[in-house]
């Protein structure tokens, strides 16, 4: 429920849209699917020792995917 509700307010704060490719997210998807989403860290924690909401965006799991393989 708690990563629901953050999932929600970077939603709000990115103006509904992925915050890596800018294409629009849908809401409904991020409420109803768990893995349609992801919170990503810029700044991995193991760096920057920074967990807040300031050091994280929301990115569709795909894009997430990519990101880990580069």
């Amino acid at each position: 429920m708690v990563k629901r509700k953050q999932k929600l307010r970077l939603y709000m704060e990115q103006d509904g849209k992925s915050a890596y490719t800018l294409q629009p997210l849908d809401i409904r998807r991020i409420i109803s699917d768990p893995t349609y989403t992801e919170i990503d860290h810029v700044i991995p924690v193991s760096i920057s020792l920074d967990d807040s909401l300031n050091n994280k965006v929301l990115i569709t799991r795909m894009e997430k995917s990519v990101k880990k393989d580069k």
